[in-house]
């Protein structure tokens, strides 16, 4: 029975060891070393990296490289914008809009519609005021709720919608 202090300092030696070479180890440390080996081994051929050695063998490797990181979109933004956007469809709804959860994807106009609310909410935060007089939101969580209406529009390709007076071609 190996302890684990020196399970520990084997997969040390191992994660040191280069291609081919092996690792001086006891009689009964064979199976052990010789496990991990196959392992250090199968993961080096599969990577072409090099092996961390704060990384333990046995722990899963996945490629993020180019993955977007979706992970970094921080809790609070995602509840701001879920916030804006319920209130606004309790806000439709009693206005009688039919469907109006999707409302915003029907044909707001890029500038008249979507910037011109954006911009009227950051002004109201440059003014002082901390809660839109609606909704009592924080009027920043409207400008972003207007702002990533407006970058979805444009990456679904809703050109349609572009009415800034002075737009460049591509």
């Amino acid at each position: 029975m190996i302890t684990e202090e020196r399970q520990k300092e084997l997969e040390v030696l191992i994660r040191q060891s280069k291609p081919g070479e092996g690792v001086a180890c006891k009689v009964g440390e064979m199976e052990f070393v010789q496990q991990k080996m196959a392992v250090k081994t199968a993961v080096d051929a599969a990577t072409k990296i090099e092996p961390d050695p704060n990384f333990p063998l046995w722990a899963p490797y996945k490629d993020k490289k180019g993955k977007l990181r979706f992970d970094l979109i921080p809790p609070e933004m995602d509840k701001a914008w879920a916030e804006v956007g319920t209130f606004g469809i309790q806000k439709l709804k009693e206005k009688g809009v039919q469907n109006p959860e999707r409302n915003w994807e029907r044909g707001l106009k890029l500038v008249e519609d979507c910037l011109a609310s954006a911009k009227r909410h950051i002004n109201e935060w440059e003014m002082g005021l901390n809660a839109d007089k609606e909704s009592n939101l924080n009027p920043l969580k409207h400008a972003l709720w207007w702002l990533a209406g407006m970058v979805t529009l444009i990456e679904r390709g809703r050109i349609d919608l572009d009415d800034r007076p002075n737009k460049k071609e591509k």
